[in-house]
């Protein structure tokens, strides 16, 4: 069973910016994320869920919420599916953060409750499914767009499992 944790990011749908780089790509079939926006912080394919979440659990409750300043679009290539993936990203990324998503995915690996995928922080914006044209282009096409660095408060989790839809396990705000 595949399991995700999450950090809840909440961009507006309507940003200027976004707008903008929907327009600027809007002849490349992009699968557009729904509104729902997020960091996945660890991503399981074969979970033992009960020990999962009790670690989860564990380094949650002390977690405080972490301010991001988002500043670069950027696209890669998925590992699995091959898509392109255009998201939102840090160029620095607070050391606390990073911290608490070692320390979850070093615990989960270290019990063999799982194996989390590899990390990449990043926000998805959408997906070119089974894309026609090049990495490159849309990269040049993306880099074209003014995205001014803001910043966010980051402070709603959610662990959930597919099952064969979403099935929330666990969510929790981060102390403050």
């Amino acid at each position: 069973m595949e399991t995700y944790l999450e950090l809840k990011v909440p961009l507006r749908k309507n940003a200027k910016w976004l707008k903008e780089l929907e327009q600027a790509l809007r002849d490349k079939h992009v699968k557009w994320q729904n509104g729902y926006y997020h960091i996945t912080m660890v991503y399981v394919i074969d979970t033992h869920l009960p020990e999962v979440t009790e670690i989860v659990q564990s380094h949650l409750k002390n977690a405080h919420p972490i301010e991001l300043t988002f500043d670069r679009l950027d696209v890669f290539k998925a590992r699995n599916s091959g898509n392109l993936v255009i998201n939102l990203t840090c160029t620095n990324v607070p050391k606390a953060l990073m911290k608490l998503i070692a320390d979850i995915r070093g615990e989960i690996e270290h019990s063999k409750a799982g194996k989390p995928e590899p990390f990449r922080l990043h926000v998805t914006l959408g997906q070119i499914v089974n894309p026609t044209c090049s990495i490159d282009e849309i990269s040049k096409i993306v880099a074209g767009v003014d995205l001014p660095s803001f910043s966010l408060k980051l402070n709603e989790v959610e662990y959930w499992q597919r099952v064969p839809s979403r099935k929330s396990i666990y969510s929790s705000l981060l102390a403050h």
